[in-house]
């Protein structure tokens, strides 16, 4: 379905073509349509059967206006690229059960179940953030996982969302792989590219993420997915400019999709975007007009996603980025500004490893607590452009006709290092951002000067990277629970506490886990919270007077 609503804006943006890669860009496409429907769809309905019906027709109605291009595509392709097929059936069914695993990410007790219950159980909900301030974080996945919420994934939906993100990208990998063998230098580059990301995918899968509702997964995985596209089209020529167009759209829709997933994706998404902007008019320029047109719907397509997501903002807590501060609206409802602010202090602190983060005594905690997913692409970075200098004071020429472009993409991801680090340098919020250096880094490596016409140097390269992936998986297989199915959501008991104006809240007993606690639950519990209008949860929530914060 997803594939067929992303054809329909294809076509929409001018553009009849499809083939494999037009496919796996559809389904990403459609991922951005989707979110921005369902944001405009929450404002007044919850998430539910009716909107995973209307999903489902619009996404039918896709396929069928292209099901000639489709069976074409199928006919003429598929008969001879069986290897890469039992492939991709083989990552997707173990991928499948990865995410048949236990739901036990901290974080999926703490907001992200009672973040998805709230949509399919009520329009948004104004001042959401004054009962639980995670929830106002505005994580847009919950939209999508919500949608999948559907009959007897009805509170089940966690071991298919991050899965099926997941499965797709692995597909992207996985032919990537196979066109290693064209020898084309910059189809070579471009799939090395694509290729290196199947090991932070792995490295993904085997983590709890895969078979929760974490943020983080999808916000990683649509900043590969605008990666690839962007590496790609830095290092074409000037030819077929109607199907470069839009790739420039499609790049700047996944990125900002990757935004109202999880905003710690904003300064990747801010470099990038301006780098493919000012690239694509230096590309187009002798067409002004294609350029013209082209940027002003890569604009609207970006603002179409992130204006309804800043209002979405705005309403869970008088802030159009929470927990920033910026921008503060004069809502009844608005979070008090202490409260914003722990909230800020806690991620840094977690960030961090430390309350003190004024001076550097943080850094030698912090430096021994980095995990492979960024030690492993920080050494793959300094062996490549180690043996970048090595090659440069040899005075090794370049082969001809390669393209300093895709250096671009390495130097958007550095300055999305460099703002994470100085911000919340956490391992989950900036991951992907040194798979991608490391990657884009290698690739141009290759691109440059290695002999792409040598098939022994690509068969080394693809062996190499596949099992530099598989020697990262810490746990095979997943054992099914006893009884046999899926393993259930973890269970905890609740109690109630009743605020000054009489209003009931369920509070865990242990922990600060609501996990899929019947709402409206919190772990911090506050007298003066109460309804806007008493007896209607839909009004919202306000605090009045002060509050105490709790403990980190």
């Amino acid at each position: 379905m997803f594939v067929g609503i992303g054809l329909i804006i294809q076509r929409l943006l001018g553009l009849r073509k499809f083939d494999a890669d037009h496919c796996l860009m559809g389904f990403w496409m459609g991922l951005a349509g989707i979110i921005l429907f369902l944001q405009l769809w929450h404002f007044k309905m919850p998430v539910g059967v009716l909107a995973f019906f209307t999903v489902s027709v619009v996404g039918l109605i896709g396929l069928i206006w292209n099901n000639r291009d489709i069976f074409h595509w199928l006919r003429s392709n598929l008969s001879g690229k069986r290897l890469p097929l039992i492939a991709m059936l083989v990552l997707t069914v173990w991928l499948a059960n990865r995410s048949a695993g236990p739901c036990k990410a901290d974080d999926s007790g703490l907001y992200h179940l009672s973040g998805v219950r709230w949509i399919t159980t009520h329009p948004i909900v104004p001042g959401l953030g004054n009962l639980h301030g995670r929830l106002a974080f505005n994580n847009a996945s919950f939209l999508y996982d919500a949608l999948l919420e559907i009959g007897p994934w009805y509170g089940r939906a966690s071991h298919l969302a991050n899965g099926l993100l997941l499965a797709v990208l692995g597909a992207q990998c996985i032919l990537s792989g196979y066109r290693l063998a064209q020898p084309n230098c910059r189809k070579v580059a471009v799939s090395l590219f694509t290729l290196m990301l199947l090991t932070p995918l792995v490295l993904t899968a085997v983590h709890s993420w895969t078979s929760s509702y974490t943020t983080d997964l999808p916000t990683g995985v649509l900043a590969f997915v605008g990666s690839i596209a962007m590496f790609n089209l830095l290092l074409k020529d000037k030819t077929a400019l109607l199907d470069q167009s839009y790739e420039v759209i499609f790049i700047l829709a996944v990125l900002a999709t990757g935004v109202c997933f999880k905003v710690s994706l904003i300064f990747f998404f801010t470099f990038a975007g301006l780098t493919t902007i000012v690239f694509w008019f230096y590309r187009a320029w002798n067409q002004r007009s294609l350029a013209i047109k082209t940027f002003v719907k890569a604009i609207m397509m970006t603002g179409f996603l992130l204006v309804p997501w800043a209002m979405r903002g705005i309403i869970l807590s008088g802030y159009p980025v929470f927990p920033s501060s910026f921008a503060a609206m004069p809502v009844p409802w608005r979070v008090p500004e202490n409260l914003t602010k722990w909230h800020v202090e806690q991620i840094q602190t977690w960030a961090y490893r430390s309350h003190d983060i004024t001076g550097w005594q943080w850094f030698g905690p912090w430096l021994r607590d980095l995990e492979r997913d960024i030690v492993l692409p920080v050494i793959i970075t300094v062996l490549a452009a180690a043996v970048l200098l090595w090659l440069m004071s040899k005075r090794r020429q370049p082969r001809p006709g390669t393209s300093l472009m895709g250096w671009l993409l390495s130097l958007s991801a550095l300055m999305g290092i460099a703002i994470w680090f100085l911000t919340a340098p956490g391992r989950r919020f900036g991951y992907f951002l040194f798979w991608i250096l490391a990657s884009s880094f290698l690739a141009m490596l290759f691109h440059r000067y290695a002999p792409v016409e040598n098939k022994k140097l690509r068969s080394i390269v693809l062996i190499v990277c596949l099992v530099f992936s598989v020697v990262n998986i810490k746990k095979f297989f997943i054992l099914p629970p006893p009884d046999g199915g899926l393993y259930a959501t973890p269970k905890v008991v609740a109690k109630i506490f009743t605020t000054e104006s009489g209003l009931d809240l369920y509070v865990p007993v242990e922990g600060v886990g609501c996990w899929d606690m019947k709402l409206p639950c919190t772990p911090y519990p506050r007298k003066n919270l109460r309804l806007r209008r008493e007896g209607d949860i839909q009004s919202g929530f306000i605090l009045d007077g002060p509050i105490d914060l709790p403990a980190f």
